[in-house]
């Protein structure tokens, strides 16, 4: 349980750090890492192979992060260093949708879709 209490701890701070608008000059790519991490590690913890798997927390995670940095690509009042490593690192929370809905009845055109929401952003 203390396990999984330091994993919500670590993913929910490290969003609110990506989430805050005054990244700090320097640190933008171990803000955009450890929010990246941090939700991979607590995803981890909900996959098939994990201790307790829920599929549904799994996705609501993945899609989380996913989307939060789909949102801060698009965003023009972030520097323009941040999004690009958005950019840059949108690939590990989309190779994990990709691996999660390959498991999932239907996954194939969920993750089509999010794969166009990807096309349709600008930068």
């Amino acid at each position: 349980m203390a396990d999984q209490t330091s994993l919500y701890l670590a993913f929910f701070s490290e969003e609110e750090r990506f989430l805050h608008q005054d990244c700090a000059p320097g640190f933008e790519y171990d803000t955009i890492v450890g929010y990246i991490s941090a939700a991979l590690n607590l995803t981890g913890l909900y996959c098939i192979e994990g201790p307790q798997t829920n599929l549904l927390l799994e996705e609501l995670f993945l899609r989380r992060v996913y989307y939060n940095m789909l949102a801060a690509i698009g965003d023009p009042s972030r520097p323009d260093t941040f999004r690009r490593l958005c950019l840059d690192h949108i690939h590990g929370p989309l190779i994990a949708l990709k691996r999660f809905y390959n498991d999932v009845d239907g996954g194939r055109e969920r993750f089509l879709s999010m794969q166009h929401d990807l096309q349709k952003v600008r930068f």
